[in-house]
């Protein structure tokens, strides 16, 4: 949600501070313990705090997937990254060079197969720049075991590049959203027009995550960039905004699909009906 939205919001402020398992992320955020190294004694603390337990505390900030891997790592090594996604170090990219291009262009040359893209050149500079730009975190967090490391890397290319195929596929994704933020907002009154998304299947977050990114889009910003600035208004860690756009995506193919089944079988008892 946008910087700031919940500031009012007494209760909210509260859960974050209390010692509930609730707003993990925020919490972090909050005590300054986010967008760096953190020690396992920092992160022990937060679990203690927060009644959680190492799993869901790495599960909920860092990765739903490799929980173990990472507390293997954190308990050997003493701390992990925890923040926004970073870019390379330079010594790493001059050291794999050959590793990475292979990446990129495994990346392009399946996603170009299964997506029937005709445009490779385009694909493969969009996952060398979220190589490049967005995946130091995952370089510094897993470089202690290169075939894990490979593994994440072009899955986390893959998840931005759904992304942003999504954004540039569907034409149509941003033809409801009102320009007017306020009027996504629901209303009793029956003589105002409310356009709020109609047969979406998303809640509010998600309708003021496509707000933001409908603006983005329209003051000129594509690609990597676009995640970047929908990332920054709204407080978000870029992979976030992507994971929430995938889920959107999900969640709506889903909706098509069944809404197609209805039609057959309302089909099917019409032409039961006449025969």
């Amino acid at each position: 949600l946008y910087k700031g939205k919940y500031l009012c919001d007494v209760q909210y402020v509260e859960d974050i501070f209390s010692n509930k398992p609730v707003h993990i992320r925020e919490y972090i955020k909050f005590r300054g313990i986010y967008n760096r190294i953190v020690s396992v004694e920092e992160i022990n603390k937060v679990c203690e705090y927060k009644s959680i337990t190492l799993e869901e505390f790495i599960k909920i900030v860092i990765t739903e997937s490799l929980i173990q891997v990472n507390i293997d790592n954190l308990q050997t090594r003493g701390y992990l990254y925890i923040g926004k996604s970073i870019p390379i170090p330079q010594e790493y990219m001059d050291e794999n060079a050959e590793t990475l291009l292979n990446i990129a262009k495994l990346v392009t040359r399946n996603s170009c197969y299964k997506y029937r893209i005709r445009d490779k050149q385009e694909v493969e500079d969009f996952v060398m720049d979220v190589l490049i730009n967005k995946c130091g975190d995952v370089v510094y967090n897993l470089d202690f075991n290169q075939d894990i490391l490979k593994r994440c890397l072009y899955r986390k290319c893959e998840k931005y590049l759904l992304g942003y195929l999504a954004i540039k596929n569907d034409k149509n994704l941003f033809d409801n959203i009102p320009a007017d933020k306020n009027k996504l907002m629901l209303t009793t009154d029956r003589h105002v027009e409310q356009p709020t998304l109609e047969g979406w299947n998303i809640n509010v977050s998600q309708k003021e995550l496509l707000f933001c990114l409908s603006q983005v889009l329209e003051e000129g910003y594509e690609g990597v960039n676009a995640f970047e600035e929908v990332a920054e208004r709204m407080d978000l860690d870029i992979s976030e905004v992507i994971q929430e756009i995938e889920k959107i995506r999900i969640q709506n193919e889903h909706k098509d699909k069944s809404k197609k089944k209805k039609e057959n079988i309302k089909v099917k008892d019409v032409e039961h009906e006449l025969s």
